[in-house]
């Protein structure tokens, strides 16, 4: 799992940002480790697939792009970062 620390300041040239962020308070470090991973998941058995976050992770990177939680955020916050088409040289 990749995170930044001191994110408000981190920027990159050629970068598109989305960044999902909801009311919760964030993500324990147990969790943190393991969430990127395959079948992980935190609901009770029978209740999830685990595959959503590993899934998207992979989908972001055959696009050349990075998913990744923002730990420093004060509530649950991922990040999608996507090169712009000018890094890409598509233009």
């Amino acid at each position: 799992m990749q995170t930044y620390p001191n994110f408000a300041n981190y920027c990159k040239p050629f970068t598109i940002r989305i960044r999902i962020t909801d009311s919760g308070n964030g993500i324990s470090e147990e969790t943190q480790v393991k969430m990127m991973n395959k079948y992980f998941t935190s609901k009770p058995a029978g209740e999830g697939t685990g595959i959503g976050l590993s899934l998207s992770r992979e989908i972001m990177i055959k696009h050349n792009g990075i998913l990744f939680y923002d730990k420093n955020c004060k509530n649950t916050s991922f990040v999608l970062e996507f090169p712009s088409v000018e890094k890409l040289n598509l233009l």
